[in-house]
């Protein structure tokens, strides 16, 4: 799709969207109306059931954390809980921007950079948690206690973007490590979502930001809604958001240095401290020039080593045209045209059902789906000091020269679009075994799947080589993966491991002249699917009484399966790139299952029967967890479609991990907490792929 058509089609999809909303919204308030009536006896209902609850035990709260504490506070880990009212008076319209305030989520992912496993290029505006600066990968994302997919080129991270705000009951985040409870992933931490399953009526949220810049704006909008079918409850809701994108150059400061960023203009520097031409009598000269002038004049020559270049300026333009002789001081100017947040549409859609199977056993299956469009604009066609040949026909200056500037003139802007898709789904079944133990078991899996385009690409490597040459001088070129006989044969000398051949020069080209040849004319496309299964089982219950109250056991198994496909037409992570005009596309796939066993105890030394001042409570809790790794089944596909195994892949076999835990409550104001466990960090599938980054280049 063409950038125009695809903005006007974001700009028409917003009018209609609001509008849409806009009527949805009034059916809805009418609904309510006609409702109030039909509930007013129902509320009066509620109301003396709320009454006569009044003097009932508040019930028990399960915190993320430990799958057997009923509340926080028997934990020794450090947990917040972020619940709906704390949501509300934070005002943050989005899960990713709530989680940013916690001051332990330290440089996490977010829709306006990337991060190095997610290949340093954000494609889908994804946002993710770092706990702790462990990494992002080293946080651990659940959705209702369950764990979800990656996503990304490389998969390795979870984009928490893809769950609207309004679907959210709480958020529980364990700031300590949790490995012996959890796994590997669960270094840094755990943030568990809990969504909202029990709607009043029908739930119809519309947000609408808009800085007063402007050139930035959000529309966010959503229905929600929880209906009775005799026992069954079925709950469904449908969110949609609409993010116009921002230019870099629509704001005095951004995320970006400036000073990286090439001048809309061009300035040339002279190579290794050389000037670049020097004037005389007021008059620019080449070096060239400079040296056939007498001693005498020489003497009185000012060397310049940086100047800014005209506008128009062209290999043909006069150096006398040249009337800045210092380094470039550029503002906010050179950023227009790169997206400091990208243009995105969200459509999620999320829904869950309960239903009591019989007096101690009932079933849950929840669901939610995201697609997503996101462009991302790269700026104009860019020279970031690039070296000039002296000799280079194009070259008026006469010495080696560094060039930069911004190819304004050129109309097909490099930009990347994406279209992604996440499902996610779980299948649970809880119940009770007697009076004292239950059980509880799930099935789910994840999908996401991703196809990015990088459009109007400039071939740097074409570029720097042709700028670098005088189509005349041989160059020299190293070559991996030749045997010495193989070397030899091409007339080269093996240097460093490598064969070192002379090639004829490729042709000139001007900098400054037509760079069309040079410019992909179809998008560099890449598509990645990463998949996950899951399935989880544990008993739990109350195991015999102790002086502060019944220990609690629980002991479950867990088996999770992890998949990355990946191909590209362009560099991702590590792996070696290739020119556009000889793309060497990277396909490979990779599955890996890793199996394990758990369990938790919860001891209450100290509790409401033998409290003593300064003394009010102390629980002991253990943990502990054993993960079996699979040898990884990685392939790789190379251009005439062979298919290659990865060799040397280590085993991780297996790992056990422990963890112990107190609290003790000394008083309502004051708790000391210790925790203290094992922990080790198994490597992700696409850290697997980059250890093999040599043999994919030979």
């Amino acid at each position: 799709m063409q950038q125009g058509t695809f903005v006007r089609l974001v700009a028409f999809a917003r009018r209609s969207v609001v509008a849409t909303w806009v009527a949805a919204c009034v059916c809805f308030a009418g609904s309510a109306a006609w409702a109030q009536g039909a509930n007013e006896e129902v509320d009066a209902e509620e109301a003396a059931e709320d009454e006569a609850s009044d003097d009932m035990p508040m019930e028990e709260l399960v915190v993320t954390g430990s799958r057997i504490a009923r509340t926080a506070g028997e934990l020794g880990k450090q947990v917040i809980v972020i619940d709906e009212e704390e949501i509300k008076a934070a005002g943050e319209p989005t899960l990713e921007r709530l989680l940013r305030q916690l001051p332990q989520n330290q440089n996490p992912t977010t829709e306006q950079i990337g991060q190095r496993l997610n290949t340093g290029t954000n494609f889908t505006g994804a946002s993710t948690v770092n706990l702790r600066g462990l990494g992002s990968e080293s946080t651990l994302i659940l959705v209702n206690d369950k764990r979800i997919g990656a996503s990304g080129i490389l998969g390795g991270v979870t984009d928490i973007s893809s769950i609207p705000l309004n679907m959210v009951e709480r958020v529980e985040i364990v700031l300590d490590g949790a490995s012996a409870i959890y796994g590997s992933d669960a270094v840094g931490g755990v943030v568990n979502v809990i969504t909202r399953r029990d709607y009043e009526e029908i739930d119809v949220n519309l947000n609408l930001e808009m800085p007063s810049d402007t050139a930035y704006s959000e529309f966010r909008a959503g229905v929600a809604g929880t209906a009775m079918m005799g026992d069954l409850r079925v709950s469904g809701s449908f969110n949609q958001s609409i993010e116009s994108g921002l230019d870099a150059a629509d704001r005095d400061e951004a995320i970006f240095q400036q000073s990286v960023f090439p001048g809309p203009q061009f300035d040339i520097s002279g190579f290794l401290s050389n000037p670049a031409f020097y004037r005389l009598d007021g008059s620019n000269i080449s070096v060239a020039a400079y040296n056939d002038l007498r001693a005498i004049d020489r003497g009185r020559a000012e060397p310049v080593f940086d100047a800014v270049l005209p506008e128009g300026w062209s290999s043909a333009s006069s150096l006398s045209s040249i009337e800045i002789f210092e380094p470039p001081q550029w503002g906010s100017e050179t950023q227009a045209g790169y997206s400091v947040i990208p243009e995105a549409s969200k459509i999620t859609i999320g829904g869950s059902v309960e239903v009591p199977m019989m007096e101690s056993m009932s079933g849950s299956f929840d669901l939610r789906y995201e697609s997503r469009t996101t462009t991302f604009e790269q700026g104009y066609i860019t020279l970031s000091g690039l070296s000039l040949h002296p000799d280079n026909p194009f070259n008026p200056f006469g010495t080696r020269v560094s060039v930069s500037g911004q190819r304004r003139d050129i109309g097909n802007r490099p930009h990347t679009e994406t279209d992604s898709s996440t499902l996610d789904w779980t299948a649970s079944l809880n119940g009770d075994i007697g009076d004292r133990w239950s059980f509880s078991g799930s099935f789910g899996q994840t999908s996401s799947t991703l196809e990015a385009g990088r459009f109007n690409q400039l071939d740097r490597s074409a570029v720097f080589a042709g700028m670098n040459s005088d189509g005349v001088t041989p160059i020299t070129r190293y070559l991996s993966g030749l045997t010495p006989e193989e070397c030899a044969a091409m007339g080269g000398t093996v240097s460093f491991g490598r064969c070192r051949v002379l090639v004829d020069p490729p042709d000139p080209i001007d900098p400054w002249g037509d760079l069309s040849p040079y410019i992909s004319k179809e998008p560099l496309m890449a598509e990645s699917e990463n998949g996950e299964s899951r399935l989880e089982g544990f008993v739990s219950g109350d195991m015999m009484a102790m002086p502060g109250g019944m220990a609690r056991a629980l002991a479950g198994f867990s088996l999770n399966t992890v998949s990355l496909e990946t191909v590209t037409e362009f560099p991702v992570g590590l792996i070696e790139s290739s020119p556009v005009s000889d793309v060497a596309q990277f396909n490979t796939s990779a599955e890996r299952t890793n199996s394990s066993i758990f369990f938790e105890l919860a001891m209450p030394l100290v509790g409401e029967g033998n409290s003593t001042p300064g003394m009010e409570a102390v629980t002991v809790s253990v943990s502990g967890r054993n993960d079996n790794y699979d040898t990884p089944d990685i392939t790789y596909t190379d251009a005439d479609g062979v298919v290659t195994g990865a060799e040397g892949i280590a085993s991780i076999g297996g790992e056990t991990t422990m963890g112990l835990g107190v609290s003790y409550l000394a008083s309502e104001s004051f708790r000391i907490r210790l925790n203290r466990e094992t922990s080790f960090v198994a490597p992700q599938l696409n850290q697997l792929l980059l250890e093999t980054t040599e043999g994919i280049s030979a």
